[in-house]
Formats: C-alpha cells, sequence, structure tokens
C-alpha cells in the first residue's frame, strides 16, 4: 500500500506538471520549458582557477548559466559565488560534500540541504530554491525534504559527459576534443527548436572549464537561446540574448522558484569529493554510474525506490 502510494504520488505530480506546464513542488521535468532555449547547468564547483575561467567566458559571451555547487568548497571561494549572482547566474545546492541524497536518513538529507544553503545565502544574501542531486540519486525520502525545504529538482536532458573525458586531467587537455565532440553530436541530432534542453557539465573539470567558449559556439550554432533554470522554468519576460549580441539579461532573482525534472532511468558518475585520511584536503574520485540519455520532454516518471 505504502508502495502504491509513492508510486501515485510521482505520477500524478509529474502529469500534472507537463499538462500545466509549470513547476510545482513534486513536479518532475526533464528539459527546459521554453522552446528553443538551453540552460547550461555546472556541477561540483566552486574551484578557483577553473570556475572563475569559466565565468570569464560566459561574461565574455554574454551567456547566463546555472551552477549547482558543494557547500564544502564555498569556504573561502565566496567571493566567486558573489560574482556569480552579480552577473545574473542561477545558483543551486549540490549538497554539502556530494552525499548519495538516496542513502541517508531525512535528518541527514536536511542536514545536507541546509548547511549548503545557509552558506550559499551567506556568500549572495539570497536563499536558493534549486538543488541537483549527486549522480541524478534520489528517493521519496529525500524528495519530501526537498519538499518541506521550498528546493526545486533539476536534472537534465543531455550529458556532456565531461567527467569521462577528463580522465583525470584537470587542465583539460586530454579528452577535451572528444568532450566536445560527443556534446556537439548530441546537440546536433536535436533539430527540433520546439524543445528546450537542459545540459549537464561541470566546471572542475578542465575540459569544460578551459573549453566554454566551445561549448557556447555547439548550442547557439544549433539555433538555441540560453537561459537559466529559473528562466526556463518561470518564463522569459525578455529573450536572452545570442553570445556576445545585444545587452546583458539584468540578474535574475533567484529567489523565484526554479524547476524540477525527473530522476533518469539511472545515476551519473563524475567526480566525486571525499575528504583525504591525513591531509583532510579535498581529492576528486571518479565514481561511475549509469549514465542518463538524451530523453523527451516532460514526462511522468515512477521513483526507482521507495524508503
Amino acid at each position: 500500500m505504502i508502495v502504491a502510494r509513492h508510486i501515485l504520488h510521482a505520477l500524478f505530480y509529474s502529469t500534472l506538471a507537463c499538462i500545466l506546464g509549470t513547476v510545482v513542488l513534486g513536479g518532475e521535468f526533464d528539459t527546459c520549458n521554453q522552446s528553443g532555449h538551453w540552460a547550461l547547468t555546472f556541477d561540483d564547483g566552486p574551484e578557483r582557477g577553473k570556475t572563475d575561467q569559466l565565468l570569464d567566458t560566459l561574461a565574455a559571451a554574454n551567456v547566463k548559466a546555472t551552477f549547482f555547487v558543494l557547500g564544502q568548497l564555498i569556504p573561502g571561494n565566496e567571493d566567486i559565488l558573489k560574482r556569480m549572482h552579480s552577473e545574473g547566474h542561477d545558483i543551486g545546492i549540490h549538497t554539502f560534500d556530494h552525499s548519495d541524497l538516496a542513502t541517508l536518513s531525512p535528518d541527514q538529507v536536511r542536514n545536507q540541504l541546509q548547511q549548503t544553503s545557509v552558506l550559499i545565502e551567506g556568500a549572495t544574501g539570497v536563499k536558493p530554491t534549486l538543488m541537483r542531486p549527486p549522480y541524478g540519486s534520489m528517493n521519496d525520502v529525500a524528495r519530501q525534504v526537498c519538499s518541506e525545504l521550498g528546493l526545486h529538482i533539476v536534472l537534465w536532458d543531455v550529458d556532456s559527459k565531461d567527467y569521462e573525458y577528463a580522465a583525470g586531467d584537470d587542465n583539460g587537455d586530454t579528452g577535451s576534443q572528444e568532450m566536445l565532440n560527443h556534446f556537439g553530436s548530441l546537440v546536433g541530432s536535436l533539430t527540433s527548436l520546439e524543445n528546450g534542453h537542459i545540459s549537464l557539465h561541470h566546471d572542475i573539470w578542465g575540459t569544460t572549464s578551459f573549453h566554454g567558449n566551445e561549448l557556447i559556439k555547439i548550442v547557439a550554432e544549433n539555433g538555441f537561446k540560453f537561459a537559466t533554470v529559473n528562466q526556463c522554468m518561470n518564463g522569459i519576460s525578455e529573450q536572452p540574448t545570442q553570445p556576445g549580441k545585444g545587452e546583458p539579461l539584468p540578474p535574475k532573482n533567484s529567489t523565484e522558484i526554479g524547476g524540477s525534472v525527473p530522476l533518469p532511468p539511472g545515476g551519473h558518475g563524475f567526480p566525486r569529493y571525499a575528504v583525504g585520511p591525513a591531509s583532510g584536503s579535498l581529492r576528486k574520485t571518479d565514481v561511475h554510474a549509469n549514465k542518463k540519455p538524451v530523453t523527451g520532454r516532460c514526462r511522468a516518471t515512477v521513483p526507482r525506490s521507495v524508503s
């Protein structure tokens, strides 16, 4: 009975969101709701020397993006978050230490999200309303906590696989062209501008942070305009400009409600931060799981597991 109720709950809200084309708590989306628009999203930062390099590229191209940050990396990098906010990018929660939320108790999930929320708000003055679960991994316990905290779950429908092509090379020299070829092939296959999309990237890898211009060029040359996740989910009062053209949009108020997207068939594998036993310093370790394929637009989904 409990399992059936959870399944019906997920189906109802995701179907309702599809019908209304709006964002509701518990509703799930896997693409940008604005036709012909593309949301670039970047996970696992901030990391000095990479995130700020990417911000330079985005500013020069007049492109707004969305960053999902780890709470444990914010201290000492508050200036990077301030810059993100002041330049009109969305900032969301990616948990405190990249824990798999589907394996945690309600209190542990709440702690992961609230700690990071406080740090983001302390750096920017704005309380985040967007979150992305590490590995794309969620269960009904985590969804309920997100709903209670007013957080909307954001996943993706296009995976750049930059974490895979990086092959441990922080400088982006190894695998960058392969990643760009892969991403270009995916974007090129999306010939219809009737749909919008959300793509997954990681600003901690040089394959992405040092090749932002190429990523932007691929999306723009295929006819898409850029939007933040908030703009994707809430609508765009002013059309975002093409890269390098027109005046930049004013910063979007990130306290507005963001979007929710469906849990993929499997999580995604990318660098996971862990604390070294001796030095206490952060290190990156590759964690691979099922990769999320390019999928269709908003659809009803059933939870993978019930806790």
